[in-house]
C-alpha cells in the first residue's frame, strides 16, 4: 500500500479480478514488459503491485493529471485514458467528467 494510505485499485475489491488479469495472458504484452525490466513475478497472478503501478494512473483527478505529465515528459507521444471502475459493464460517466476539467500539457 502507498505510505500515504490510498487503497491501490487491485485491492478495492475482492469480487473482481485484478485490474491487469487480461492483459498479463496476452503474449506480446508480457514479452514487450518482459524485456522492458518486469519480472515473471511481476505477471503471475494478475500482476504484481508494481505493474499495476505501472500501467494503471489512479487516484485523484490531479493526481491523475500529474501521472499523465509524467508519461508525456518521459518521451510518450501519446498516451490512451481508460476509466476502471468497480463495476464492470457501467459507463464512468462521473468519472470521466471528474477527469475532464484537469488540463494535460501536449
Amino acid at each position: 500500500m502507498p505510505s500515504d494510505g490510498r487503497v491501490p485499485p487491485r485491492t478495492c475489491t475482492t469480487e473482481l479480478p485484478p485490474p491487469a488479469d487480461w492483459l498479463v495472458k496476452l503474449r506480446n504484452y508480457c514479452s514487450a514488459w518482459l524485456r522492458g525490466g518486469c519480472s515473471a513475478e511481476d505477471l503471475a497472478f494478475g500482476g504484481s503491485n508494481r505493474l499495476i503501478d505501472a500501467l494503471f494512473v489512479w487516484g485523484s483527478p490531479d493526481e491523475i493529471a500529474a501521472r499523465l505529465t509524467e508519461h508525456r515528459q518521459a518521451g510518450a507521444d501519446h498516451v490512451a485514458v481508460q476509466v476502471v471502475t468497480d463495476a464492470p459493464g457501467t459507463f464512468a460517466r462521473q468519472a470521466w467528467r471528474a477527469l475532464a476539467p484537469e488540463p494535460v500539457p501536449a
